[in-house]
């Protein structure tokens, strides 16, 4: 496929025009122009290949968006080039801004981050050991809440109705594990919606996006498509920009916006809100709230993980799904973001932001990269039974003679699955592709206590000798198979999941 692309360079102010920017004649402003051109012709070269579909970018720096380009198409095989204005899918990049609308009605007194969920829906329901009590946006919005990243497949289901009639079971205690479940997310929209009177959409578009000067944004789905200038997402199938477009899911994702438009959006977040919500509250989203324990030594905020970058703290995010994928990424006390997205599974923008990082950001060069594997003499903290009632069951973790450790689910299939070392506690083993775990660790003791991935928790603590598999072989294969998802995803897996 030929790709051509369109850039445009210094985009003056949040909302501005983008223009073609006058020689300054400083060296700093030739050095920026150097460093762009730079990220271009790498980007340019990335995605000649057949698999190129379509990629929108930009670049603040200082705070001022100053960058943006479009390169491909907006349809796989066809379409129209895309350019700096195109409308991309942007997936879990989404989740900041349902943060930034969260913190506006904590503001005004309508939620408290440590209120339990039922205050405001009394009729919440779950199952398990623990209640919906235990729920709180704060622990929603940190990936903490321990409810299940399980989703159902009809999305017809509304907001409101899915948390009048799902009752996910919470086996493992809140506030215990970080583990990403866009159900939290999805629980924290719905409290929006009963604490501001509006619906979900209605109310991020009217207080959010709109004020943030975010002009092509929305998590209407027929609003995005009713111009012309839009992408379809590609990953071996085409996605129509309706499909997968839940209700239940948008304040987890499923914002549909352009390059510049999320480059606008760092300016606000940039500036300490810009009267968007206080600067305190930006400090709250972008603060370390939570440690993932990923090899990254990433936290989380609020829809944002922090971590470092050549000895810069930067925050950021990945969004995928529909054959889209994004990254957001910025770095406060540089005054800088780049926001990325594509039209196909195949070119991971977080090379993008990494190249741009390194582009644009002062280096520290005694930054050393944290080690990130371990001796095989050290994993017998790993070995033990870890119990998930409700998912696959009894898990066994055992290392053998020769140092090798293996997993077995006791669901009837007898198979020990050697267990490999992604990076310090994470570790993938195969079933129908990749699956990747990671041995969280207890937050007091900090002893290996829990056996987790998005699709199931083991605990060690909630081993007993009545527990046994809550489903069939065949029920379980189910289970595992969902949680194939593991990319080896090479850089762009810092800091974490989409």
């Amino acid at each position: 496929m030929k790709v051509t692309w369109v850039t445009i360079a210094l985009v003056t102010g949040c909302g501005g025009d983008p223009d073609v920017p006058e020689d300054t004649g400083t060296s700093e402003q030739a050095e920026r122009d150097v460093a762009w051109a730079a990220l271009v012709e790498d980007v340019e070269g990335w995605l000649d290949y057949d698999s190129a579909v379509g990629l929108g970018f930009a670049v603040v720096l200082d705070g001022e968006l100053a960058y943006s380009s479009g390169m491909g198409v907006t349809q796989y095989g066809g379409g129209v080039p895309v350019n700096p204005d195109t409308v991309f899918r942007w997936n879990s990049v989404s989740k900041f801004h349902t943060a930034l609308a969260v913190m506006q009605l904590v503001e005004a007194g309508h939620l408290d981050l440590e209120a339990p969920a039922t205050e405001l829906l009394p009729d919440l329901s779950l199952s398990g050991t623990y209640d919906a009590s235990e729920l709180t946006l704060h622990r929603m919005m940190t990936h903490t809440s321990a409810l299940p990243d399980f989703w159902l497949t009809n999305c017809d289901v509304e907001l409101d109705d899915l948390w009048q009639t799902w009752s996910p079971s919470l086996e493992v205690e809140p506030g215990q594990l970080f583990n990403y479940s866009n159900a939290g997310w999805s629980l924290a929209g719905r409290l929006v919606e009963v604490a501001s009177g509006e619906s979900f959409t209605d109310y991020i578009q009217e207080n959010v996006l709109a004020p943030a000067g975010m002009e092509t944004a929305t998590f209407d789905v027929d609003e995005a498509i009713s111009g012309l200038n839009y992408t379809f997402g590609y990953d071996g199938v085409f996605y129509t920009p309706d499909i997968h477009d839940c209700p239940y899911v948008r304040p987890a994702g499923w914002l549909h916006a352009s390059p510049v438009d999320l480059g606008r959006m760092a300016e606000v977040m940039l500036a300490g809100g810009q009267g968007l919500v206080s600067e305190s509250s930006v400090d709250e989203i972008t603060e370390m709230l939570f440690e993932t324990g990923y090899a990254s030594g990433s936290s989380y905020g609020y829809g944002l993980y922090t971590w470092e970058h050549g000895g810069v703290k930067v925050l950021g995010h990945l969004g995928g799904g529909a054959g889209h994928l994004s990254y957001f990424m910025m770095a406060p006390d540089q005054g800088f973001a780049v926001v990325a997205a594509s039209n196909t599974s195949f070119f991971n923008p977080y090379a993008l932001a990494e190249r741009a990082a390194d582009l644009f950001l002062e280096q520290d060069a005694d930054w050393i990269a944290p080690e990130e594997y371990t001796e095989p003499s050290s994993w017998s903290e790993y070995v033990g039974t870890y119990e998930d009632p409700i998912n696959v069951g009894t898990i066994v973790v055992s290392l053998n003679e020769d140092e090798k450790l293996y997993v077995r689910f006791e669901d009837g299939s007898n198979i020990d699955r050697r267990l490999y070392q992604y990076a310090n506690d994470e570790f993938f083993y195969e079933y129908d592709g990749y699956v990747y775990i990671r041995f969280a660790r207890d937050p007091e003791s900090g002893a290996v206590r829990f056996f987790a991935n998005r699709y199931f928790v083991g605990d060690q603590e909630s081993v007993s000798e009545n527990d046994s598999p809550p489903h069939s072989e065949e029920q379980v294969a189910e289970i595992l198979r969902e949680g194939a998802e593991l990319e080896l995803r090479g850089p762009e897996r810092r800091p974490g999941p989409r």
